[in-house]
């Protein structure tokens, strides 16, 4: 069965997972510390910071808490099974502690702000009380906590953003991060208790969320999700003498432009030698990155990865002396890419393919001549009806289907709007189709999610597809366009 995914949301499998940093931690760390984080993405990322924090006091990390000098956990106020699973650790550690005494157990984040009392008079569960906004106090809580006083601090702030704190990443995939932008919320609503527990709602300084995601990639990470309890009112105002104001589609269009130039997905056209192993691609200059494949030339050096994902399938050989059934090639502007390959491959199993052929104006037509060296007979649609049938090329295939006649087995690649007309009119019809999607593929190995695809599911909803793996041609029918 292919493998599905569903819509990004914080994992939840996550909840209580012991901090691991990615790296390999640097020897030498006097003590050791264990952090279990609760609750929201944002907790998770405070757990990263909580963490540089350490490493800058002489502790390093450790998964095991019963060699730990400092055990935290970082807590959260809004899920209820969270803040009971949170006590029930509290009192397994604190057994941990009565033949450890010299270990220190505090709870960080939202629980902590709002049932320090309890925590700390009633029940004695823990030597330590830190609110989400009190981390760089930590090193100085620590020393007092180590003197047997009682160490609190849940004061909100207005200004508290850890900006100038890199954080050290939980232990990941190494493609995904979170980077927090916002925190505390002005919202309000009766219902939720984030404005008590992390106060009001502050943005973080731009300029050192660019630094952290640029560092990111430089790090090999290639997407990044922007946290806060509320993202999209982000507003930031650059104090200098630009005065620039950062909003939060600002802010998006900022880290967007840090230029990671991730691999583009590429059809082969053709391949003209395969005992050199040469390809040929066919694109069109759209960005940046096609922009800059422009500018190489020949024998320069491209890194590449494939090939990825499916091809279409291909139809048994024709028999000698049988007629060939007939096959149709439907492409859509610069997804004709891929069809010099295909009808090469056709043609070879006895073929003879036609392609039906559209785009806005003549001039988008293109490796015309390539196609007839092939021998492929040519439709054409424009929009502006500058060569060819006037409209879209699903008018060139209505007349082929129509009928109770045999139907031709379809091939189609293009926009997205033209595929699901293909699509569906090939299922209505009842013919053999196949579509080639033009989705973007960020890592191309099914890790990063960038390019997941609805398909029909059942009662629940729709269930979500990887393209770069389970893709890109997809039967029609099988996905949601």
């Amino acid at each position: 069965m292919p493998e599905t995914v569903s819509n990004r949301t914080h994992d939840e499998d996550r909840q209580g997972e012991a901090y691991a940093q990615v790296a390999p931690a640097p020897t030498g760390y006097q003590k050791k510390f264990y952090i279990e984080s609760y609750g929201c993405a944002m907790n998770f990322a405070d757990s990263e910071i909580v963490a540089s924090i350490l490493n800058e006091t002489g502790y390093g990390a450790t998964r095991n808490y019963q060699e730990a000098d400092l055990v935290l956990l970082n807590t959260c106020s809004i899920r209820e099974k969270a803040e009971q699973t949170v006590r029930q650790r509290l009192h397994l550690f604190r057994q941990v502690k009565r033949s450890r005494p010299g270990m220190l157990i505090g709870v960080l984040g939202c629980m902590a702000e709002r049932l320090k009392a309890k925590l700390l008079e009633e029940e004695q569960l823990v030597d330590m009380v830190v609110g989400p906004d009190a981390y760089r106090g930590l090193p100085g809580l620590i020393e007092e906590a180590e003197t047997g006083q009682k160490a609190v601090n849940v004061l909100l702030s207005r200004d508290e953003t850890y900006a100038d704190i890199s954080p050290v990443r939980l232990d990941s995939n190494g493609v995904t991060a979170f980077v927090s932008i916002t925190r505390g919320c002005n919202n309000m609503c009766s219902f939720c208790v984030v404005p008590f527990t992390r106060g009001r709602e502050r943005s973080r300084d731009a300029g050192s969320v660019i630094r952290e995601c640029e560092d990111l990639f430089s790090q090999g990470y290639r997407e990044v999700t922007l946290l806060g309890q509320n993202v999209d009112s982000y507003y930031w105002v650059d104090e200098s003498e630009a005065g620039e104001v950062v909003t939060f589609a600002k802010l998006l269009e900022k880290v967007a432009g840090i230029d990671p130039l991730l691999r583009r997905p590429m059809s082969i056209c053709r391949v003209p030698d395969a005992a050199r192993r040469t390809i040929q691609v066919l694109y069109k200059i759209v960005g940046r990155g096609t922009a800059r494949l422009a500018t190489q030339r020949r024998g320069g050096f491209l890194k590449t990865l494939g090939p990825l994902g499916n091809g279409f399938t291909l139809p048994p050989a024709v028999r000698r002396g049988r007629p060939a059934p007939p096959v149709v090639m439907v492409a859509g502007g610069i997804g004709v890419a891929i069809f010099p390959f295909l009808a090469g491959a056709l043609r070879a199993r006895g073929y003879r393919p036609g392609l039906l052929y559209g785009a806005r104006a003549a001039h988008d037509l293109v490796y015309l001549s390539g196609f007839r060296a092939l021998k492929v007979p040519l439709g054409f649609a424009t929009e502006d009806g500058s060569r060819g049938t006037r409209g879209y090329v699903t008018r060139l295939l209505e007349p082929l289907l129509a009928g109770p006649g045999p139907k031709p087995r379809l091939y189609a690649c293009g926009p997205t709007p033209m595929l699901a007309a293909v699509g569906s009119m090939a299922v209505v019809s009842g013919a053999d189709c196949e579509l080639a999607l033009e989705s973007q593929m960020p890592c191309g190995l099914g890790v990063c999610l960038g390019c997941v695809v609805p398909c029909p599911g059942d009662e629940d909803g729709p269930i979500f597809r990887k393209i770069c793996t389970e893709g890109p041609v997809v039967k029609a029918g099988a996905v949601i366009l």
